[in-house]
């Protein structure tokens, strides 16, 4: 009897592990190898998996798109809410409504995960690659690029990569007690796993494109999945043909600077290139949607020319949101910018030196190009890199500015392109509260220079009427500079400096 109890037992025993045997096998059968190999080769973290799942009581074949995917909703939800009563998980933000769904989970925890009777099947994930045709891929400014444009143009594109940027974090959410420390390192942590999963992957991506088709300057986002690359035209649909590419945004012209500039014109747009990556507007581009990649100038042309200097003008489309107009004297004129802050050559006139071959922004010959360095304590200090440029280089320019009427005349406070004792009165009549700013210039008002508007303008105004700004005069027997008639007590501002008694001062 002994001896049958216990070969009951031996096949008791025998069956319930071939049971178990089978029972394991079909887990690891719902595991794909690729994310079995993972697990074998990691002792911790995790990954996100793509699971095929089903549910009876959820189906979506023979509904109605709405209730279809109402079903395919609410399946993915019960689905979901079973893996988190075993196991930490991180659902993905992507639906897809073909049995399946992204979710990162600990390497430790996918057995258990397979193991739940509504999953059919962990694999890698299988989001990436765009089935699209490369005319799907393209906008609609990329369409009429390639339209109107030849196909050796040089262009920028924007490339979305065809990869859903879901990383694997490894750290749940902050709950609604949080501490701000809590938070600060949950980010910290967030934001880490994803620039490193993006990035490997742009990195990868990146290299298959320029493999298959002739680029350069490709760069790519650390936090999205994007490149950033120049091309030509006739390279666009082989670029958006690739199964890696998502999508194709056209980002504008590339300049292309000529290889031997020979009139004014074509020197300029070669020096603003150079010097300050700004390029020619093309009109054309314009008219068809278009634009040039990066900053571009426009309204160009030439103002005075003459065999050792040109004076030209143009306007660059970079200004800074604020409402500041700068403004400077030069000569008998005040310019101003061409524009609310404006950032590139503001005023807006260039000065071209013929013997250097370049040119030199007309704030040159009043503003020395300054840089940082640091004083002997390490603190920062402004220096000169370049002097002012001298007047004397450009014989006729301050009376080319007066011929062609740039800018405004040094008192003409009623803007009537002259100054007279009329101005003189305007400023006695603004101070006196008589008129308000709208009915004079103010700017050409400010005769010496000082930076307001003040009745020593007026005064000033009458003197180089009497006498004229050549009649100041610095007397040596005396060590004093003078105006004829001037008053003992008087300040008084000329060619950029203050004068009282004679002397001149710093601080007014």
């Amino acid at each position: 009897m002994k001896k049958l109890i216990s070969v009951l037992l031996v096949v008791i025993l025998t069956a319930s592990c071939m049971t178990l045997s089978v029972a394991a096998e079909a887990e690891n059968a719902k595991i794909s190898p690729a994310v079995r190999a993972l697990i074998a080769e990691n002792a911790g973290g995790g990954m996100v998996v793509e699971i095929t799942y089903h549910n009876e009581n959820y189906p979506t074949e023979g509904l109605s798109q709405e209730e279809a995917v109402a079903n395919t909703l609410a399946a993915q939800r019960e689905l979901r809410e079973q893996i988190k009563e075993i196991t930490y998980c991180e659902p993905g933000d992507q639906i897809f409504y073909n049995g399946t769904m992204l979710i990162g989970l600990p390497y430790g925890s996918i057995e258990a995960v397979a193991a739940l009777e509504n999953v059919d099947y962990i694999d890698l994930p299988h989001d990436e690659g765009s089935d699209l045709t490369a005319e799907q891929k393209l906008d609609d400014k990329m369409k009429i690029a390639l339209e109107k444009l030849p196909a050796d143009t040089k262009v920028h594109l924007n490339i979305w990569l065809a990869y859903t940027a879901h990383a694997y974090i490894g750290m749940a959410e902050p709950g609604d007690d949080c501490t701000h420390a809590e938070v600060d390192e949950y980010l910290r942590v967030m934001r880490t796993a994803k620039r490193d999963y993006i990035t490997a992957k742009n990195e990868e991506y990146a290299e298959v494109i320029k493999a298959g088709a002739d680029v350069e300057n490709v760069t790519y986002l650390r936090y999205t999945p994007t490149l950033n690359l120049a091309t030509k035209l006739s390279e666009v649909e082989k670029i958006a043909s690739m199964r890696e590419v998502g999508g194709v945004y056209f980002g504008g012209v590339i300049y292309t600077p000529s290889d031997d500039p020979h009139d004014l014109e074509d020197k300029f747009a070669d020096w603003m290139y150079k010097k300050y990556g700004v390029v020619k507007s093309d009109p054309t581009l314009a008219e068809n949607g278009l634009y040039n990649a990066g900053v571009s100038y426009s309204n160009y042309r030439e103002v005075y020319v003459t065999d050792d200097w040109a004076l030209v003008y143009a306007e660059t489309d970079m200004c800074e949101p604020w409402e500041y107009v700068g403004h400077m004297c030069l000569g008998n004129r005040i310019l101003s910018w061409f524009a609310p802050g404006a950032c590139i050559c503001p005023y807006g006139y260039c000065v071209y030196n013929a013997a250097e071959d370049t040119f030199y922004p007309i704030e040159r010959f009043v503003e020395p190009v300054r840089g940082n360095d640091k004083d002997e304590d390490g603190k920062p200090i402004s220096v000169i890199l370049e002097p002012t440029i001298s007047l004397d280089d450009y014989p006729g320019l301050t009376e080319a500015l007066d011929i062609c009427n740039i800018g405004a005349v040094i008192g003409d406070a009623d803007g009537d392109g002259i100054t007279t004792i009329l101005d003189a009165t305007e400023i006695q009549r603004y101070k006196a509260d008589l008129i308000g700013e709208t009915g004079l210039d103010i700017t050409a008002a400010d005769a010496d220079g000082d930076g307001d508007v003040t009745i020593l303008d007026a005064t000033r105004i009458q003197r180089t009427l009497a006498f004229g700004d050549d009649e100041f005069y610095y007397d040596p027997e005396d060590g004093k500079y003078h105006y004829p008639g001037d008053k003992e007590g008087e300040i008084y501002y000329h060619n950029g400096s203050y004068y009282h008694y004679g002397y001149e001062i710093t601080d007014p």
